[in-house]
């Protein structure tokens, strides 16, 4: 990737392609079986939970659903 900015060199930064958006989240829940946890510390069940809450208030105004949602 190559970082520019005016008025500076151009910077080129090394960023290996890891995967398509929820690697990150397939290596924590992995680690969190090998580790015998049900629950990851990095992002609780709570926070998970809140953050979908957040995502639904946001999309109600839309009237954006899901087609395994209830009508």
């Amino acid at each position: 990737m190559t970082l520019s900015v005016r008025g500076q060199n151009e910077q080129i930064i090394d960023m290996p392609y890891e995967g398509n958006g929820f690697n990150y989240e397939a290596a924590e829940a992995m680690r969190c079986l090998r580790d015998g946890k049900i629950e990851s510390p990095v992002l609780t069940h709570d926070e998970s939970l809140a953050v979908m809450q957040s995502m639904d208030r946001i999309r109600a105004p839309w009237g954006l659903r899901y087609p395994t949602e209830p009508s």
